[in-house]
């Protein structure tokens, strides 16, 4: 199969998929990215970094490896203060929980049969090479989108009540 053949496949099977579940796809991806970039700035906050030096430490680091800095960063952060460090943990626990729905919608192959209120099928081949079809309504992906901007509100408030931001970098303070 030529490419050209496979973008008109991929562009007609992408054309199938009624706009509502295409917006909460979409809703769920630009609203993951919030939830990277405030766990980045969060541990930036902890380590006491200029945003510059945090940014060049986060950067290369996968949703994984930025995970568990932020973790091991906020354990420690907190651990004097045990009240904030079990709403930390729970707050932690919640990004991670929500990372694993984020991954069943952008990690799948999405298709659509029938007509627009009909569902959707999104397959997935997990690591172990099984096929693991689902279905999902626009709905049911624009729930997690809500429950994905809810956790950005709890993260970004979390962290306006008891994480400093990240530090000016030397070169802003001459740009006034």
């Amino acid at each position: 199969m030529t490419n050209d053949t496979l973008e008109r496949r991929v562009r007609l099977s992408m054309a199938d998929l009624p706009s509502d579940l295409l917006a909460a796809i979409g809703d769920v991806t630009v609203g993951w990215g919030y939830v990277q970039n405030l766990m980045d700035v969060a541990t930036w906050g902890m380590l006491g970094l200029t945003v510059k030096v945090g940014n060049s430490l986060t950067a290369p680091f996968t949703y994984r490896g930025k995970m568990d800095m932020f973790k091991y960063v906020g354990r420690e952060f907190f651990s004097n203060r045990p009240e904030l460090l079990a709403d930390f943990k729970a707050l932690a626990a919640a990004i991670g929980n929500t990372y694993s729905r984020r991954n069943e919608v952008e990690h799948s192959t999405w298709q659509h049969y029938g007509p627009h209120n009909e569902p959707s099928v999104s397959v997935r081949i997990p690591r172990d090479g099984s096929i693991k079809p689902q279905f999902k309504m626009a709905k049911d992906v624009n729930s997690l989108a809500q429950d994905i901007i809810k956790l950005v509100m709890s993260l970004n408030d979390f962290m306006e009540k008891h994480i400093p931001p990240p530090r000016n970098n030397p070169s802003d303070a001459s740009a006034g």
